[in-house]
Formats: structure tokens, C-alpha cells, sequence
């Protein structure tokens, strides 16, 4: 009986051990899964359509200590990005990463994956806005004291949406800052922000970024991690200030009657040591209110007072003072770099050499030797040496020592390296030594690898089209961190894999220039005169001078030279200070062959403007590409100037680097630092600069013509679009703000000023529903009716007044009636007594 029970329970653990001991791992996963995932995606859970966007992950861990990843899953594209980010959490442990996805799919889903086992998992909220909306990222202490700029106007039908982040929350790559239009600080420790987010601050600022530093007794707090691109310095001391004269900057920019200024004194910092091109806005008999600094694109804005602060906090009109700071801005950080033609995109990063067939002269000389030593030359020696029967041994022979010479010659050369081609356009400004990139890659092997590519900081996308239905799906798995690496790369020797990255760089000051303008003399038109210096160790190639439409070619800049070059403003249209992207300018625009297959011209200066041309009403000239690219020659070098040509047309397509002078120069090296396994790199760089143009003082009996203004939409009581017949304008007042690009003073404000408006088809309406012109008179504080209707206006007759400010600014407003009206061209001249 004992035996039996013996017997029972060994057959009992036999049974059940397995089970027993499998309970003891099981209750382990069970504890290791306590782990909390929450997820913040966006700036306030809004985001922007093509923006990359910022994903905060926060992981609580109550059970044991865990490794595993955090996995973003875009399961849009025909390549299904799995951005990943590893994270290690220890026992009752905590921790928060961020990770940034591209704003080209709604079809995210975040993972907490250990192995193959998915622990959690949440779909990130995420309100997007369109390109035509504002995004304000405030970041301010108390936080809600700025949401009155959710009333601030958007020309082109869009609203401004204010999201309150801290400084935690702002991302350290700069083209994770895309989305946001206008950045303000107020009252919190910019200083504390780290190194990395600070530089991408002031990369994205570059890019078209406009960043607005608060006042008041906050100053120090707002500016003291920008005292390198501030417009001004501010003093220690609060001064007491009148703010009455804000409605100098509101009353030219508003289509509505201003509110009353308080009356009462505000505190204030008093503004002073001005950067080099900084300017006033407006100013009290203490000091400069708002001062403002241009950096390639980008603005910077400085307040000298705290408008989240009595007795600004509780003014209506506080909606109008910054609907006259942010004017018709929108998209500008998110337009350049947009890639809108995946397969062109991917045709330029395609245009590798060591990519391309070998040329077909070195095809023939192999084969001709080949012949020639396998036929004639063979049998020469083997006659000569009288043993002609072994043929049949020398020629099979002499075959495969070519074979093999051929084959392993061009594994030697190609076969065994993977091909990188990067073709990066860098955006600055000779103000600073930090530049935006927008980088395309391209990644080839002849033979089958798999290989790793690393973006250092830059984030990193795939190009690939949307998901067709019956697709076949590839994968690529992204891993957040430093570097960025693209893991798994699969290179099959058939196709080439584009990527499209975007960071930040410090480049340093590789140029110095000096830039004046020269007022028209006689019958020689205004020009713009630059010296510029190469301070970099490389030559800078097929460099070009670039104002508005018009560019002339300067060349090649070694390094330490020195250049000089003038263009001449000939185009006589106004730049535009507008994001024609985010203008929703019609895409047909960008498929018309503009910008393949136009001749290269021996001629380095601009054309005069087409009258047919499709481009919009300010746009005449020629686009970026032609300047940029098409005047070169590029001796049957068919690669080379696909590469170039398709750098320029995929990055930046119709818009221009921003207004006032530009200089484009090619260089050899990487303009970003991405790298493969075992790799050899083919670059194509583009920098572009902003130059700073001296200060511009107008004396009597001169004249600013219509190329020295930039046009923007300062206000409008219904909408603006921008098509390729022109500015469309819906029935409502609509004020365009006309201001010089470069930093002018005049003399005396009391001009005669020839305004050419003209509208695509004529007025045939009512005289009750013209369109009205009417022009703001800066010593009266109003504007005045200059014509009842648009078929009255005569641009060949003067009208006299005080119709330009002390710094150059025209404001003209249009009462658009009943029916939508096209403005096909918009050309101020100012004439001073």
C-alpha cells in the first residue's frame, strides 16, 4: 500500500511538473507587465499636415525591471516605417522618450514591445491643421496668458490655434519644430533649454521660423538663451513706459478701426546695442517697443513689455497689435524641404555615377582589345612561334583571363561598396554659423548587402509613395537616438532606396560679404553691389548672387578669395514676403517641364519677365532653379546636372530662399554627415545664404523702384488665395503691406508715389461695387481713397502725400464688392521731391 502511494505521486510530478513549473515565468511576464504607457503626440495634440511631429512617450514600470523598445508603426507607405527607440526600465522605474514621425500618414500606432510580445500599445491623438492654419507654440508662465492670439486673423482663410507647451516639451531637432509657425517665450528660463534644443531653435528660425521673445520683468528670463540672434540688448532696470504708439503698427494693418491704447505707463526693459540689421517697429519716447532681427527666413521679434501683463493682459486690442506682427506668414518652416514629387525626388537621388553604366567608350576599347588579342594578335605569336595547334588551349585561355579581368575589375570597383549619393541643401544666414538642412539620399550596391545608414542627428524618412492595394510591402526600421540609423537596410543590386532627411548644423561662418544697394543713375537700372569672401577650406563652386527674380552668376570662390559681382534689378516686381506653398498655390504649376529640360545658357544674368508666363503675379523672373542651376554648363555631364537640377526643383521648388539678397554656392562636401557600412559617397551640396545690405538712406530726387519691396498680406476681413492668374481676393477689405527688403531710412516721408494695380479682367460691375483703392497716410493715421475703382486707377499719375513711412513701408488697401477679384500685378514707385 505504501509502494502504491509512492507510485501515485511520482506519476503526480511527472504530470504536473511542467505545469508547476511553467507558473513560476508565467507570474514573472505577468509582474513584468505592469507598466503604464502614456502617449502626448504633437504641440497640445495638434500637428501639421507633412510636419514632422514630436511623439512623448511615458512608461511607468511597477514590476520588474524590463528592456524592450518603444515602436512608432507607419503602415501607409510601401515601406512600412517602424521608428524605434530602446528603453531599459528598473523596478518601480519611470522614464520619458520622445521620438518624431513624418506628418505623411494618419496611420500611426505606438508599441511597447518586448521581443515579439507587444506589452502595450496606443494610437497618438493628433488634430491636424492645414497649411494654411496658424500654429502658435506658447511657452509662457502663467500658461494661459497669451490664448488671446487664437483670435488673431489668417489672410488665407485658415485659423491660428494656440498650443501651451513647456520647455520640456520642445523638440531638440530643428525639423521637429515644423509645425509651429510662431514661437513666444514669456517669463520662463530660456537659458535652461539644452544645448541641442537651442540650436535647432535657431535652425528652424533660419528655415522660416518667427520667434518672439516677451518683455517686462520676465526680459532676462524670455531672452537669455537667444542673446546671439536677439534683436537687441535689453538693461537690468525696469523702466515705466507709454505703449500709446503701438497704434502706429496697428492702424496701417488692421482692416478694422483700432482699439483705444491703454493710457497707462506699462513696465518695460529698455531695448538698446542693436544687432546688425535689427530694426524698430515701433518705439516710445523711452525705448524701442518691438524691435525686430531677419535671419534667413526666419524672424525674431523682441517686445520690451509683457503683453500677458496689466494693463496689455485685459486690451482688446491685443488680437490686432499681433495681427500686425505675424501679417500673412503661415507655413514658411514647413514649405521648404517638402518634398511634393516622390518619384522625381527619387529620380535626382538616382542620378549616381557609380550607379550609371559604364561609359560606352570603355565598353568598345574592352572588347576591341578583346578581339583584337583573342583573334589577330593571338595567332601573330603563336605563328611566329610556329605552334599554331595550340589554339585550341591559348583561346579558351585568353577567354577566360577576360572574363575574369572584367568581372573582377568591376567587382574591385563597384562590387563590393555601397554607394551613398548626398544631396543636401543647407539654409543660412552670414549672421550666424548654424545652418537648416534638407538632405536626399540615395543608397545603391551592385551586389545583395545589408547595411546600415546613419543620419547623426538629422531625422530620416523613407521616399516611397502611398501604399498601392496590391503593393508589395518592404520594411525600415528607423532607431531614434544619436545617430539616427536606418538598421536592416536591404540593398538587392536591382533598385536604388531614397531617403529624404532634416536637421540642424553647425557649418561655422564660411563666407563674409558686404552688400550695398545703388540707386538707378540715368539710363543704368538699380543694382545691387556684394563682396563676398570665401573664409571656408574648400572652393565654392558656380556660386550666384541672387535678388528676388533677378541672380548673376559670380563663379568660383577658393578659398580666402575675395569676389565682386553686381546685379542689376531689372525685373521691376516686387519680391513677395509670402509662403506660396502655404498659399496653396496650384500644384499644376510644379509639372509643366520647368525645371527638366530647359537649355543650359551661356548668359548669367536673369531674362526679362514673360507676359505669358504661368507663374504668379510676382514670381515672373526666373524661379530658384534656373538661377541656382540653369545658366551653368556642364560639359555633357548629364548626372551631374540631373543631380543639381533636381536638388534645387524637389527641395525648393517655386519658392525662393526668402526675400532681400541671397548667394547660392555649390561645395563638394557632405552638407550632412550621413554614413553606410563599408560605404563611398557622392555630394552635391547647395548652401544659401542671406547677406546682410547695408542701410539705405533715401535723399531727395530719388526714386525706389518696385524691385525694392516685398509684398505681403498684412490683413484681410475675408480671404486671400494665391493662384497662377495672381491674388485672388474675396469680397472684404484686404490691406497689402509693401516694405523694402533691405533696411531703408528716409529723408522725408511726404513722396509721390505710382502704384501699377492691375486686375486680370476688367470691372464691369456698378460703380456701388468697384473695388476701392485706398492708400494709409502715416502722418494722418488713416488711409485715403486714391481711386474709386481699379479702371480709374492710372499707375502713369502721381498722387502726392505722406504716403511712405521713416522706414520705406507702403500700406494699400483694397474694398473688394459682391464679386472676387484677381490681382495679376501689385508694383509701388516711390518718387521723393
Amino acid at each position: 500500500m505504501k509502494l502504491m502511494r509512492v507510485a501515485w505521486v511520482c506519476l503526480l510530478a511527472v504530470w504536473l511538473g511542467p505545469a508547476m513549473l511553467g507558473s513560476a515565468p508565467a507570474a514573472r511576464a505577468q509582474e513584468a507587465e505592469r507598466i503604464t504607457m502614456l502617449v502626448n503626440a504633437g504641440f497640445a495634440a495638434f500637428a501639421k499636415d507633412g510636419a514632422w511631429t514630436p511623439v512623448r512617450v511615458e512608461l511607468v514600470n511597477q514590476g520588474d525591471a524590463f528592456d524592450g523598445e518603444v515602436q512608432i508603426v507607419n503602415t501607409r507607405t510601401t515601406v512600412t516605417e517602424r521608428y524605434v527607440q530602446r528603453v531599459s526600465l528598473g523596478r518601480n522605474a519611470s522614464r520619458k522618450v520622445t521620438l518624431y514621425i513624418p506628418g505623411n500618414s494618419n496611420s500611426y500606432v505606438v508599441k511597447l514591445m518586448q521581443g515579439s510580445r507587444e506589452i502595450a500599445s496606443a494610437d497618438p491623438v493628433l488634430r491636424q491643421l492645414t497649411s494654411i492654419d496658424r500654429l502658435v507654440a506658447v511657452v509662457s508662465d502663467p500658461p494661459d496668458a497669451l490664448n488671446f492670439l487664437g483670435d488673431v486673423r489668417v489672410p488665407f482663410g485658415g485659423s491660428t490655434t494656440v498650443a501651451q507647451v513647456t520647455l520640456e516639451d520642445l523638440p531638440n531637432h530643428s525639423a521637429g519644430f515644423d509645425a509651429i509657425d510662431v514661437l513666444m517665450f514669456g517669463a520662463v528660463d530660456t537659458a535652461s533649454l539644452s544645448v541641442q534644443q537651442r540650436a535647432a531653435i535657431r535652425a528652424w528660425v533660419l528655415a522660416g521660423g518667427h520667434l518672439i521673445l516677451a518683455g517686462g520683468p520676465g526680459a532676462r528670463l524670455s531672452t537669455g538663451g537667444f542673446t546671439d540672434i536677439a534683436p537687441a540688448r535689453s538693461d537690468s532696470a525696469l523702466i515705466n513706459t507709454s505703449v500709446e504708439r503701438l497704434i502706429d503698427l496697428i492702424a496701417p494693418n488692421s482692416v478694422e478701426r483700432p482699439f483705444a491704447v491703454p493710457t497707462q505707463t506699462v513696465p518695460a526693459i529698455s531695448l538698446s546695442t542693436y544687432a546688425s540689421g535689427a530694426q524698430s517697429l515701433v518705439s516710445s519716447s523711452e525705448t524701442p517697443l518691438i524691435m525686430r532681427r531677419r535671419l534667413a527666413r526666419g524672424i525674431v521679434d523682441q517686445l520690451a513689455f509683457d503683453p500677458s501683463l496689466a494693463p496689455l493682459r485685459d486690451w482688446p486690442g491685443n488680437a490686432q497689435l499681433f495681427e500686425a506682427l505675424l501679417g500673412g506668414r503661415v507655413n514658411m518652416p514647413n514649405s521648404l524641404g517638402t518634398i511634393n514629387d516622390v518619384a522625381a525626388a527619387t529620380q535626382t537621388v538616382g542620378a549616381l555615377p557609380a550607379a550609371s553604366l559604364p561609359s560606352p567608350l570603355i565598353v568598345f576599347a574592352f572588347f576591341g582589345l578583346y578581339v583584337l588579342v583573342v583573334g589577330p594578335l593571338n595567332f601573330y605569336v603563336l605563328r611566329r612561334l610556329r605552334r599554331t595547334n595550340l589554339a585550341w588551349i591559348t583561346v579558351p585561355l585568353l577567354v577566360t583571363t577576360f572574363t575574369l579581368a572584367g568581372v573582377l575589375t568591376g567587382f574591385r570597383l563597384r562590387g563590393s561598396t555601397v554607394q551613398l549619393h548626398r544631396l543636401s541643401m543647407l539654409i543660412g544666414d552670414t549672421a550666424s554659423s548654424d545652418a537648416r538642412a534638407y538632405v536626399l539620399l540615395g543608397a545603391y550596391s551592385p551586389r545583395t548587402v545589408q547595411t546600415d545608414l546613419s543620419t547623426g542627428r538629422a531625422l530620416v524618412t523613407s521616399l516611397a509613395p502611398p501604399r498601392e492595394a496590391d503593393a508589395p510591402v518592404t520594411e525600415a526600421r528607423i532607431e531614434a537616438g544619436e545617430p539616427v540609423r536606418v538598421t536592416g537596410m536591404q540593398l538587392d543590386g536591382a533598385t536604388l532606396q531614397g531617403y529624404n532627411a532634416s536637421g540642424d548644423v553647425e557649418t561655422g561662418r564660411l563666407i563674409q560679404a558686404e552688400v550695398v544697394y545703388a540707386p538707378k543713375t540715368g539710363n543704368a537700372p538699380a543694382r545691387i553691389e556684394a563682396t563676398v569672401t570665401n573664409r571656408s577650406e574648400e572652393t565654392l563652386r558656380a556660386c550666384t548672387l541672387m535678388a528676388g527674380s533677378d541672380y548673376h552668376a559670380i563663379g568660383d570662390i577658393a578659398p580666402g578669395q575675395t569676389a565682386k559681382q553686381f546685379v542689376s534689378l531689372v525685373v521691376n516686381h516686387p519680391q513677395t514676403g509670402l509662403n506660396l506653398h502655404g498659399a496653396e498655390l496650384l500644384q499644376a504649376i510644379y509639372y509643366r517641364g520647368r525645371y527638366y529640360g530647359i537649355s543650359s545658357r551661356a548668359n548669367p544674368e536673369s531674362a526679362a519677365p514673360s507676359t505669358t508666363s504661368d507663374f504668379p503675379f510676382d514670381l515672373n523672373g526666373a524661379p530658384s532653379v534656373f538661377a541656382l542651376v540653369n545658366w551653368r554648363t556642364f560639359e555633357r555631364n548629364t548626372l551631374d546636372e540631373e543631380a543639381t537640377r533636381g536638388l534645387v526643383a524637389s527641395l525648393m521648388g517655386l519658392e525662393y530662399s526668402g526675400n532681400g539678397v541671397q548667394l547660392g554656392c555649390w561645395a563638394s562636401s557632405a552638407g550632412l554627415a550621413a554614413t553606410v557600412d563599408n560605404g563611398a559617397y557622392t555630394d552635391h551640396t547647395l548652401h544659401v545664404w542671406r547677406l546682410p545690405v547695408q542701410s539705405f538712406l533715401v535723399n531727395v530726387e530719388q526714386t525706389l523702384p518696385p524691385e525694392l519691396f516685398t509684398w505681403d498680406i498684412a490683413d484681410t476681413s475675408a480671404s486671400v488665395s494665391l493662384e497662377s492668374g495672381g491674388a485672388v481676393l474675396q469680397p472684404g477689405d484686404h490691406i497689402f503691406s509693401l516694405s523694402p527688403w533691405l533696411d531703408t531710412r528716409m529723408t522725408q516721408t511726404n513722396v509721390t508715389v505710382l502704384l501699377d494695380l492691375q486686375n486680370s479682367l476688367t470691372e464691369l460691375a456698378p460703380p456701388e461695387q468697384r473695388t476701392g483703392v485706398d492708400l494709409y497716410d502715416w502722418q494722418a493715421r488713416q488711409f485715403v481713397e486714391l481711386a474709386e475703382s481699379l479702371d480709374m486707377l492710372d499707375k502713369d499719375a502721381g498722387v502726392q502725400g505722406a504716403f511712405i513711412s521713416a522706414s520705406g513701408e507702403m500700406r494699400v488697401r483694397l474694398r473688394v464688392r459682391n464679386e472676387q477679384i484677381t490681382i495679376s500685378r501689385i508694383a509701388p514707385t516711390v518718387r521723393v521731391p
